[in-house]
């Protein structure tokens, strides 16, 4: 017993001695744990956010049915035993504007279809309202505001008056319709009878058999039930709802790092303590104690840096990653309206199995370090460094007259000390490593957006063109439209409309390369779509002004190994179109022929089309023909076929300029413009973040740290250890500048050594990513402006680490350096 006594004095003694290496060693320990600890909570909400989108999203209910649905609910409660309904009642609409619809809709609770509530909270009387995010950004209510809404009733059709709390706003945006008109819902707590309604439904657990029974059942109705998300339906077969993506692997290999360089860093540190003690262990083993008493010592030691860590690593972990975990939703939530981020979650299973496996790995460093403690001192250095240099030793000292002493100082003391500097070089290679990668996944979608869109036009989309209204002259409004870029060009282009349903083709037109790759389609198995484009546009590219095809059909031969295969044989291909329809409850049937060119092939591209994505040119099981046309001739035939109920064309007007701001804020208050714009669309608006992306930022922060902290350790332990050293090299005559020299050349190498390392992992990865992953991306751009951002970082980080050493050592004189040393 006393000789534990002994031996725990011995260890805080040890503690307290070093106080400068014990701080940055339980900096960069708990660090670690908080970065671990902080990881393991994010993975755990991460693999919950699956069930959690699929529950705020939709809700937990299993089926619903609705005023429609006939007998559905006698049939199902035979099937399997209902444990919770939740009944949602249209009872008004309100019309906010000519372009903003709201349902009222009464609510009996909230328990199946809760709603993220963004701020406030549920309505708990039929007097209180539930809004949503863009019904605030719409009318600039908030939270205690009364609306006084005058509706419409969904039964009786009379209007009516009503007054309103707000107390909660929910993370919602209204539905767009395709004629332009927003769908929003203003909900309220209340079991008010309603003859349009739907009822949510969450049953006990059942096996897969009665599943199928309630699935035949509901797939059999076609008038309103359904299934919920299949996420949520898992949970009513007792089964797992949480899924392990990519990113949640990802972040098990991070924490699998994080737990290697806690090891190398305590690993480290005990080796470098432990070469200073071997003075004191030695009177230890000559007053009595044994090999097993200084294994003691060690794991005492190494026991208080876990214990310290792992409290300070789970009460920081868990609260400073909750915060920033809030503060990053928070952010995140501000521009996006129809997202649900997962609550933040942990589990203590978790906590308990991290801190066991902490405690493990720091015994088994410790315990590693206890039995490697030898360092080569200056002497050999100097006397290598002659050796190599005995051509130049012609006069008094060795060091004034050989030029390049500082450097080999400044490349051998890292040689010497490979395992000290290990951890610090592992930590920058994965702070490099991480956020280049992420920075680079993140940037795909600016890539992608770049590639297909113009940069430099502005996108005017106009409403729905109807040849049934008179009064919408789109030549009027593109004219007008052209008054504001007079000097620069402009460009239109229309989809969407509807000629009828596609006959089947003559074999004769295809080509013999298609007919060789792909066989000879099937009619069920081509789909037909025409797009216009600009006249002069159109007529600069092909030559003519009547419509033509693509005439392009891609063939995989293998990852980005694409081949172009013409459809059709040159020359004019006729296509015969047929169409039913109704008028005045009177049957039509006609048919129509349309004569189309084959002409080369073209893409998109030629067109100055980016914004369409070519997957399904390239289904080999699907031929996708597509049709361009001058788009006057498309809306031509628009007016031609004007009884044909799909034919709806969306016209987008581009507009190259450099004045994006100027002309958007001229054109949205034009008043004549007003009634037919629907959408102003400016590429140059900045990309907002996602949520990822500030959690990955903050992340690759906080690893830093560890580098740093990890760095302050070496550099603790090189200004007690070298103190001799330097002193020495001093009374030799080395000069001033040649000193700051090998100091510089040590710390930048460092650097070097990280960045070298770093360069191959990072644009091999990122490599491999464009080339397997992100396929539809023309060129590869790797993150090299994030890797030169942090290699002047590091470069920047070691001048100042540099300095702070150089006037750490020339506070001492060279004799009090020498004396420090040897007492």
């Amino acid at each position: 017993m006393k000789k534990n006594r002994f031996l725990l004095k011995i260890t805080l003694a040890n503690l307290k001695k070093n106080k400068v290496h014990t701080i940055f060693t339980v900096i960069s320990t708990v660090l670690c744990i908080i970065l671990i600890f902080a990881l393991s909570h994010y993975f755990y909400t991460s693999i919950y956010n699956d069930y959690n989108f699929a529950v705020s999203s939709n809700g937990s209910w299993l089926y619903q049915y609705t005023d429609m649905s006939d007998a559905l609910e006698t049939k199902l409660s035979k099937i399997v035993t209902v444990k919770q309904t939740t009944v949602e009642g249209l009872y008004g609409s309100y019309q906010l504007n000519d372009e903003y619809m709201i349902e009222l809709l009464n609510y009996s609770d909230f328990e199946l279809c809760p709603q993220y509530i963004y701020q406030g909270r549920h309505p708990q009387n039929d007097q209180e309202a539930l809004v949503s995010r863009q019904f605030i950004e719409e009318t600039g209510h908030q939270i205690g505001d009364m609306l006084s809404l005058t509706y419409q009733d969904a039964d009786t059709q009379e209007t009516k008056n009503c007054e309103l709390e707000i107390v909660g706003i929910m993370q919602f945006r209204g539905t767009r319709t395709d004629t332009g008109l927003t769908i929003d819902k203003i909900i309220r707590l209340s079991q008010e009878p309603t003859s349009m309604y739907t009822v949510y439904v969450a049953t006990e657990q059942m096996d897969e058999a009665t599943m199928n029974r309630v699935e035949g059942c509901l797939y059999g109705d076609t008038t309103g039930a359904s299934l919920n998300n299949y996420v949520v339906a898992r949970q009513y077969l007792g089964e797992p709802v949480y899924n392990i993506d990519a990113f949640d692997m990802t972040i098990l290999i991070v924490i699998a790092f994080l737990f290697f360089v806690m090891f190398i860093t305590i690993y480290n540190q005990f080796l470098v303590t432990l070469k200073h003690r071997k003075h004191y262990y030695g009177l230890l083993l000559s007053m009595g104690a044994n090999h097993k008493h200084l294994k003691i010592v060690t794991v005492l030691e190494s026991f208080f840096y876990a214990l310290i860590g792992i409290f300070i690593g789970l009460i920081v972990g868990y609260y400073a990653t909750k915060m920033l975990y809030d503060i990053t939703t928070d952010i995140y939530l501000k521009t996006s309206f129809n997202s649900f981020p997962a609550p933040f979650i942990t589990s203590p299973e978790i906590c308990i199995i991290i801190s066991l496996m902490i405690i493990v790995i720091m015994n088994i460093s410790t315990l590693s370090a206890l039995k490697k403690i030898y360092r080569e001192n200056i002497v050999d250095l100097i006397k290598e460094n002659v050796q190599h240099k005995k051509r130049h030793s012609k006069t008094q000292t060795i060091l004034l007259k050989s030029k390049k002493t500082w450097l080999s100082l400044g490349l051998r003391y890292p040689r010497l000390e490979k395992g000290k500097y290990l951890s610090v070089i592992i930590t920058m290679i994965l702070s490099i490593s991480f956020f280049n990668i992420a920075s680079y996944y993140f940037n795909v979608q600016d890539q992608y957006k770049d590639q297909k869109n113009d940069s430099d036009n502005i996108k005017v989309i106009l409403k729905h063109y109807d040849p049934n209204n008179p009064d919408y002259d789109y030549q009027k409004v593109i004219e007008k439209l052209n008054q504001y870029n007079p000097d620069n060009r402009n460009l239109v282009q229309i989809d969407g409309i509807d000629l009828g349903e596609l006959r089947n083709f003559d074999n004769d037109v295809f080509t013999e390369e298609y007919k060789e790759a792909f066989g000879v389609p099937e009619r069920e198995n081509i789909s037909l779509s025409f797009t216009g484009v600009d006249e002069t546009l159109f007529k600069d590219v092909t030559g003519q002004d009547q419509p033509i095809f693509l005439n392009r059909k891609i063939k995989n031969n293998g990852i980005r190994n694409e081949e172009d295969i013409p459809i059709f044989k040159e020359g004019v291909i006729p296509i015969e179109m047929i169409n039913s329809y109704i008028v005045e409850d009177e049957f039509f049937y006609e048919r129509q022929t349309l004569n189309i060119y084959a002409k080369g092939m073209y893409t998109f591209e030629d067109f100055e089309i980016r914004d369409m994505n070519e997957d399904y040119l390239s289904d080999d099981n699907h031929l996708s023909i597509e049709v361009l046309a001058p788009y006057d001739v498309l809306i031509q035939y628009n007016q031609q076929y004007q009884h044909l109920e799909n034919n709806l064309m969306n016209i987008e007007y581009k507009m190259y300029t450099n004045q994006h701001e100027e002309l958007i804020e001229m054109i949205e208050s034009d008043k004549e413009l007003s009634d037919y714009i629907l959408a102003i669309d400016n590429p140059l608006e900045e990309s907002s973040k996602t949520f990822l992306q500030y959690f990955v930022e903050i992340l690759t922060i906080f690893i830093f740290l560890v580098c740093l902290a990890n760095l302050g350790i070496v550099i603790s332990s090189n200004i007690v250890e070298r103190s001799q050293d330097y002193a020495v090299l001093k009374s030799l005559g080395i000069k001033y500048q040649d000193m700051k020299k090998m100091i510089y050349t040590e710390n930048i190498l460092l650097s070097v050594i990280a960045l070298c390392l770093s360069m191959p992992i990072v644009f091999g990865i990122e490599g491999w990513m464009f080339y397997f992953k992100f396929t539809d991306l023309h060129r590869f751009i790797p993150s090299y402006q994030v890797f030169l951002s942090m290699t002047l970082a590091l470069i920047i980080m070691s001048i100042l680490i540099s300095e702070i050493i150089l006037r750490t050592i020339n506070k001492d004189s060279v004799i009090s350096s020498v004396d420090k040393s040897m007492y």
